[in-house]
């Protein structure tokens, strides 16, 4: 799922982790079952969306995700003393949308 999920910056992030200890890593890979065709197919999947872009950066888009939380920020700031439920919504929202803009810009 790591793979799958993140681009090449990501993956190569994550290879930077504390590694298990060489027992401990024996361990999972004896306990741990073969690859099946349906991940081998999956994986192949994946690097032919690669090859054809759907990792790349796209910069309306992304412009588009910022504007969201920033009018999600906007109106929370603005509907904290007129209707304080809808701006603690939108602070939430904000927060969570926060959360997965840092997940895909770090």
């Amino acid at each position: 799922v790591m793979d799958a999920f993140h681009t090449a910056k990501g993956r190569e992030m994550y290879k930077r982790l504390p590694a298990s200890a060489p027992n401990t890593a024996a361990v999972l890979e004896a306990s741990t079952a073969p690859y099946s065709q349906t991940e081998l197919n999956f994986r192949k999947l994946r690097e032919q969306l690669e090859a054809d872009g759907w990792w790349e950066r796209d910069f309306v888009h992304e412009g588009t995700l910022l504007a969201i939380w920033t009018s999600l920020v906007v109106g929370a700031g603005l509907t904290v003393d007129s209707a304080p439920p809808l701006s603690f919504f939108l602070l939430a929202l904000s927060m969570t949308n926060a959360g997965w803009l840092g997940h895909d810009y770090i």
